[in-house]
């Protein structure tokens, strides 16, 4: 075995711990905030999708605790804290009224404009 190849062989477990580095996550886990209340907090690097890829993989994580409860989750708050992603939820038996989408209407009923006729 040549010189420069021994010294690549050297480097090799260095460049990977460097290559593990770089693309690392660190999430908080799943922690209980209340009765049903939960909130977990992930920081990924930019080679693990920067804060996009921290909001997939703590939801995935929120939801697969839901799920082990036989429950269904309701996010109830969740953005970026202090570079991390951060979000609180609640975990909610199937069918729970709080599981409903509310409906939608940005301007009442007695303040909607007619279109114009020509």
């Amino acid at each position: 075995m040549t010189t420069a190849m021994q010294r690549m062989r050297a480097l090799l477990p260095g460049l990977a711990l460097l290559g593990v580095a770089c693309t690392s996550v660190t999430t908080s886990g799943v922690n209980r905030i209340g009765p049903d209340s939960y909130q977990i907090s992930v920081r990924a690097s930019r080679a693990s999708g920067g804060i996009i890829g921290a909001e997939g993989i703590a939801l995935e994580e929120a939801d697969s605790y839901c799920r082990r409860l036989e429950r269904e989750i309701l996010v109830v708050t969740s953005g970026e804290v202090r570079g991390a992603y951060q979000a609180s939820f609640r975990c909610l038996p199937p069918g729970h009224p709080g599981l409903q989408s509310p409906i939608l209407d940005t301007v009442p009923e007695g303040q909607r404009r007619r279109p114009r006729q020509p």
